[in-house]
């Protein structure tokens, strides 16, 4: 079923300020992203995203939510691609990556929050930024999803974000085909003298279809792809 609070919105001061702290930090945390692909220079800003493959302009993401170890009100979580790079162009001009919003959900659907963001999905590496507000932020100190077609890799990301301050990540990637369109990808992240796992399924079609995060504090968040809607009406939903 397609999320019907799509137009739902907190109150734009709060929202401001949201936009205004995550450009302070995230300046600082993603100059050292290693062997990304940007999404690269396009001609204008409304065809910036043309050549997303599976994170598209106008589709939304609906996950569920299960914990371990871990107190949220949170039951659903979307990703809405918004497409373009505002507004965060406007204050790094050569920000590069698909803008969406990550959305917050209690188990009656009911919009709790949201935060902008950032993507890439091009021919080279599909790579996403987690949910990492309020409680989410520990996200912050694991691997990022991130799909290059190859068996191993290394990601090392030196950030300081919201309470971590001047960390520095090493993630190692490993990839496992399953099938002709799926793929496991496990992680092991060093953060300073703490330790962090992560397990991603990625299809070829319909993206990451499930991201497991077991954190250096012991918790575990897990997000389970239930349904891909757009204009046209829902065109995935979990069986």
């Amino acid at each position: 079923m397609k999320i019907s609070l799509i137009n739902n919105r907190v109150s734009s001061i709060r929202i401001g300020l949201i936009l205004f702290l995550f450009q302070v930090s995230f300046f600082f945390s993603c100059n050292s992203v290693y062997e990304l692909k940007p999404e690269g220079t396009k001609k204008s800003e409304s065809d910036f995203d043309t050549d997303n493959t599976i994170y598209k302009k106008n589709k939304s993401f609906l996950f569920d939510v299960r914990v371990n170890n871990f107190k949220t009100d949170v039951n659903f979580i979307s990703f809405e691609i918004i497409g373009g790079t505002l507004p965060f162009s406007d204050f790094d001009k050569n920000y590069k990556q698909t803008v969406f919003e990550i959305r917050y959900y209690d188990t009656y659907k009911k919009l709790l929050y949201y935060e902008a963001t950032g993507l890439i999905d091009n021919n080279s590496n599909i790579w996403l930024h987690p949910p990492r507000s309020n409680e989410f932020l520990i996200l912050q100190t694991n691997s990022f999803p991130m799909f290059i077609n190859k068996k191993k890799w290394e990601w090392d990301l030196e950030f300081s974000y919201g309470e971590f301050d001047r960390f520095n990540a090493k993630h190692k990637y490993k990839l496992k085909k399953i099938d002709s369109v799926t793929y496991v990808i496990e992680t092991k992240t060093h953060l300073n003298n703490k330790y962090a796992k992560a397990r991603y399924t990625f299809n070829s079609v319909y993206g990451f279809t499930q991201m497991i995060f077991d954190n250096y504090d012991d918790s575990r968040i897990e997000l389970n792809l239930i349904s891909i809607s757009d204009a046209t009406g829902v065109n995935y939903i979990k069986k």
